[in-house]
């Protein structure tokens, strides 16, 4: 299960999501969730030709432990989502140099595709300094197959 919010305002890869993702920590934290330390985005699929026109929808995370009960009005804050199947994945390390050509990569494959496209980060190392500068990240892109 994985809880996840709307994004409210424009964010894509060439932002900084840090406050995006601190709002959803503070919500989880705020229903008795511990917040992942690995966050994800999704959007819809584009052939785009620059960064900045790519927006996220939804950010992210894991949930540690769901509620008992995830229709209760505790857990309206945030939806939770089980998007568990089968899924067409590329992993890279972080670069905004990069991106388009590993979403170009795994589009290219399934040139029908019209979901959304998942995004998730997993820190390699979590030196603060490294880590905001968008070093020392894997990211992985990935379309669901059913």
């Amino acid at each position: 299960m994985i809880g996840l919010v709307p994004v409210t305002r424009q964010l894509g890869p060439t932002d900084v999501p840090d406050q995006a993702v601190a709002t959803l920590d503070h919500q989880l934290l705020m229903h008795h969730q511990i917040p992942n330390l690995e966050y994800g985005f999704s959007f819809r699929s584009s052939q785009s030709d620059d960064l900045a026109t790519i927006q996220y929808q939804t950010i992210f995370k894991e949930l540690i432990s769901p509620p008992a009960d995830p229709s209760s009005a505790e857990s309206k804050k945030f939806k939770m989502v089980d998007l568990a199947g089968r899924y067409l994945c590329i992993n890279f390390k972080w670069s905004t140099a990069k991106y388009l050509a590993y979403l170009r990569q795994l589009l290219t494959v399934r040139s029908d595709y019209s979901g959304p496209i998942f995004e998730e980060s997993f820190p390699l190392s979590y030196y603060q300094n490294e880590f905001a500068r968008g070093q020392q990240a894997i990211t992985e892109l990935r379309i669901k197959l059913d």
